[in-house]
């Protein structure tokens, strides 16, 4: 059963009123029971706060009560929150092939640590902070709640068409902050083709992310193999079982390719990878090995003229989201910066819904992939009943106001709907 209207204590200015009722959905948030009180001092940190989950308003990023589900068709494993199962309900289809999946027993919700806040340490935008609210439970109950910063003290927010607005500019997200809320497609299925053109579905095993940590070897690609990711993305949550919503398309994706060392591979090898973007598509050729600085490879350009490359990359970073095109390559290069922008790209305009999204061919091989995870960017719903998703706000923020939200969307009770603004004040600390 979800919990009825929880809320913060905040000043009742009109213009917060109308806001929480322009975005009516009742939903749920994330509360979580304090283990030992707001004292609590975990192996004697006096600055640490221990928390266990009770909802799963912050998944997938944070999990509360909740069972695992595993297909016996096609391998796929998850977690599904279980206020969202239906009373009774022994089974659930699968997220990624539809096959009937058996559900387990339930586990008890994530234990979690937050930072207490100080003069020191102030919520960023992203971050998870926990704060006290009314309990809906039992008036002598104490309850906090739980959720993701994005909107600062003294901005004007606008959630429009599922992007953040702040101070009416579109908030263009870094590679870092992306992946610090970005949504990790664990279905997402990838086709592998061979040199011979020969198709298969690449294991769910290669499709690892932060939150499923299951390769086990590398994935070889020869010489002529090609992966590519094409299926339509929409803001679907698999962890919520039985939750009725109208999914959007998302054009808003991260890919991110992990790859074995191969500095010392005495050939060149090379991989084009490509990817498009509302219309617009980029290609960059990745050389491994040892590279003869005098007969450098030829690079074939980009239709606008332009070309990328990169030499013996450890991971690659590589999308479209907030209007942009992306490219970020990590360096394990002594000395290199953590992430470097390849490239400044021009906003892009137009759209496509139907072209590939990501795709890998191997020039030549072989290749190593330890990893590949494909991301979507969080749908800002404002009210599942807006088919146009409308515009929420914009509402500006007073100097020690935040605007939180949790990050699955569909169940969760926050700044959207009911929930109001976040005094900085009555945030007791920072999830780590």
């Amino acid at each position: 059963m979800y919990p009825g209207n929880c809320s913060v204590k905040v000043p009742p200015p009109c213009q917060r009123i109308a806001f929480r009722q322009l975005f009516g959905l009742s939903l749920l948030m994330a509360i979580v029971s304090c283990i030992g009180g707001c004292g609590y001092s975990n192996n004697g940190v006096s600055d640490q706060l221990t928390f266990q989950l009770t909802s799963n308003s912050m998944s997938p990023a944070l999990f509360g009560p909740h069972h695992q589900a595993t297909c016996e068709k096609c391998g796929h494993s998850w977690k599904i929150a279980a206020e969202t199962i239906r009373p009774g309900a022994d089974s659930i289809p699968c997220s990624a092939c539809q096959s009937k999946c058996t559900i387990s027993m339930q586990f008890p919700g994530q234990t979690v640590r937050a930072k207490k806040l100080s003069q020191d340490l102030v919520p960023k935008r992203f971050d998870v902070v926990v704060f006290p609210t009314a309990s809906d439970i039992s008036p002598y109950q104490t309850a906090w709640a739980c959720k993701r910063v994005w909107g600062l003290p003294g901005e004007s927010i606008e959630l429009r068409n599922g992007e953040l607005f702040v101070d009416e500019s579109l908030f263009q997200k870094t590679p870092e902050q992306m992946l610090s809320q970005a949504i990790p497609l664990t279905y997402y299925a990838a086709v592998l083709c061979d040199s011979d053109r020969r198709s298969e579905l690449l294991p769910f095993g290669h499709l690892a992310s932060k939150q499923h940590k299951s390769v086990t070897a590398p994935l070889k690609l020869a010489t002529g193999a090609s992966v590519e990711w094409s299926k339509p993305v929409v803001d679907d949550y698999p962890e919520d079982a039985f939750t009725p919503r109208n999914l959007k398309p998302v054009d808003d994706l991260l890919l991110d390719i992990e790859f074995e060392n191969h500095r010392d591979s005495p050939s060149t090898l090379c991989l084009v990878l490509e990817s498009a973007y509302r219309g617009a598509r980029q290609e960059v050729h990745c050389f491994f090995g040892q590279i003869d600085s005098n007969s450098p490879p030829a690079i074939p350009a980009n239709t606008d003229g332009s070309s990328n490359s990169c030499l013996n990359v450890s991971r690659i970073y590589c999308g479209g989201w907030d209007g942009k095109q992306q490219f970020w390559i990590n360096h394990d290069i002594d000395g290199m910066p953590a992430i470097q922008a390849a490239e400044e790209n021009a906003i892009v305009q137009t759209k496509s819904s139907s072209e590939v999204k990501f795709s890998l061919r191997v020039l030549n091989g072989p290749v190593y992939v330890k990893q590949m995870s494909v991301y979507r960017d969080i749908y800002l719903r404002v009210d599942e009943r807006d088919e146009s998703n409308g515009s929420g706000g914009p509402i500006k923020l007073g100097d020690d106001e935040f605007l939180v939200i949790g990050d699955n969307l569909p169940i969760s009770k926050d700044s959207r709907n009911g929930l109001g603004l976040v005094r900085r004040e009555t945030i007791l600390g920072v999830v780590e």
